[in-house]
């Protein structure tokens, strides 16, 4: 008989879960007869629990989970056992917070790590997992050598049943962190068709870093068409617009992220001046929606800030991209740039780079401006305060040192996360140096040895 084990869990973002925590449910079944619910501060009761799960996807959740812990008091080593894993997790700068972390692909070893807990064990001798017994040997990332066949049912304003087709990224732009983390792997075609056939509905939303670079994407996307169901997902790079094929059903959503022709090739997004005119050709004179209409927006996500594009003013060359791509546009169109700003992401090309906390291309992002002529501009995010910039660098950076100046921006902090009062930046850089760190290493640019340089991600075995 399968041993019955309760479960409450902390997901931080829009949906009610998230696929990595229904994923690590799913496999969890196989083994044991689980009960999974989320944990509810208005009941924050979890004594008749064994375990609360904690995924991190994002360096604000650390925040979220720093605050939740305080405030109700959970702790490990008490009551159920804390595990926590995701992208964002620092083992480092939340020892002390969890009797557990999974470090990549949690599905791997889940199930390993629950039996070894309840037989007495704490996972230690697991490799993939972290705990304070173990914490100063070396670390590996797991990796599952295939992408599980799995619908997730992402509950938001609508229930999106989501397949995902890809784990990793053929690219790796030297910004980002899945592709750094994650070895490429696809769900084999068959298997994805399969799986959409399964779907209810219409719409079924096939994720990946890059979905059109999965080898079967346009025979499935036929497939789907032709069963009179439509792919709702919305990201896609500027150089797979032509596998997309003439119809966008879920709208478009594209990663450019350098303002200029260099960085972009640095970067590789987007290509040179000309290439990205020619992808806006597309978009506005052969692209239509599911409705057989010219589509009449696109949103761009756009990166401030990045170090390939601080040796010159990167706005002179994207105004006039924009001048130009406005000349092409015959119709009423609306871009919308949505623009994060650059951090250094552990186990990327720019793990080590710095950031301006006052960066001079501050006035320039903000100063622009829709055109005349048909095509409207409209800008989403922005530079961050700065902060807000140095804790998100604590969260990717920082070790056991850093963990009261993370708690205390977790906390009594918050309210000077938007604050751009240079005193507060003065007040944080004493509490770094306090700390035995420097600034400098905290967030600028660092030859300094940080904790993830010593980890090893698991390799596929081909």
């Amino acid at each position: 008989m399968a041993k019955s084990i309760k479960i409450k869990y902390l997901a931080f973002a829009d949906s009610e879960t998230s696929f990595g925590l229904e994923l690590i449910f799913a496999v969890l079944r196989e083994r044991f007869d689980i009960s999974a619910e989320k944990f509810d501060e208005k009941r924050p009761y979890i004594g008749d629990c064994d375990f609360l799960f904690v995924s991190l996807i994002w360096w604000e959740d650390l925040l979220h989970f720093i605050r939740i812990q305080e405030k109700h008091g959970l702790k490990p080593g008490i009551g159920p056992k804390i595990i926590v894993g995701g992208s964002a997790f620092n083992p480092r700068v939340l020892s002390g917070r969890y009797d557990a972390g999974v470090l990549g692909d949690g599905e791997v070893v889940v199930c390993d790590l629950v039996e070894d807990i309840l037989s007495g064990g704490d996972g230690s001798l697991i490799p993939g997992v972290v705990t304070l017994d173990n914490i100063d040997a070396p670390m590996m990332y797991r990796t599952n050598p295939v992408v599980p066949p799995y619908i997730h049912t992402e509950i938001r304003r609508s229930a999106i049943p989501r397949i995902e087709i890809a784990r990793g990224c053929k690219h790796r732009c030297p910004f980002c962190q899945v592709a750094s983390m994650k070895p490429y792997r696809e769900l084999p075609t068959e298997v994805v068709l399969s799986l959409c056939k399964q779907v209810k509905g219409k719409s079924v939303g096939l994720f990946a870093p890059d979905r059109a670079d999965h080898s079967g994407f346009c025979e499935i996307q036929s497939s789907i068409k032709r069963w009179g169901k439509r792919d709702s997902s919305r990201d896609a790079r500027f150089d797979s617009l032509s596998r997309i094929g003439d119809t966008v059903d879920g709208g478009l959503t594209l990663g450019l992220e350098g303002f200029t022709e260099k960085g972009r090739l640095l970067n590789r997004k987007g290509g040179n001046h000309e290439d990205v005119l020619e992808y806006f050709d597309m978009i506005f004179n052969r692209l239509k929606n599911s409705k057989g209409k010219r589509l009449t927006t696109c949103q761009v996500y756009m990166i401030l800030d990045l170090p390939t594009e601080r040796d010159c003013d990167p706005f002179d060359e994207f105004e006039r991209l924009l001048s130009d791509i406005n000349a092409l546009c015959s119709d009423r169109f609306t871009l919308f740039l949505v623009a994060n700003t650059f951090s250094a992401k552990a186990f990327t090309k720019f793990s080590h780079e710095g950031i301006e906390l006052y960066s001079p291309a501050r006035a320039r992002w903000n100063g622009l401006s829709a055109f005349d002529d048909n095509m409207k501009i409209a800008k989403r995010g922005g530079f961050l305060a700065p902060p807000r910039r140095i804790t998100q660098a604590i969260c990717d950076r920082g070790d056991e040192l850093l963990r009261p100046l993370l708690m205390a921006m977790a906390t009594k902090g918050l309210k000077h996360m938007n604050s751009w009062n240079r005193g507060v930046v003065r007040s944080m850089n004493s509490e770094i140096k306090r700390s035995g760190w420097s600034p400098a290493d905290v967030y600028g640019k660092t030859d300094a040895k940080l904790w993830f340089d010593s980890c090893s991600i698991e390799k596929i075995r081909r």
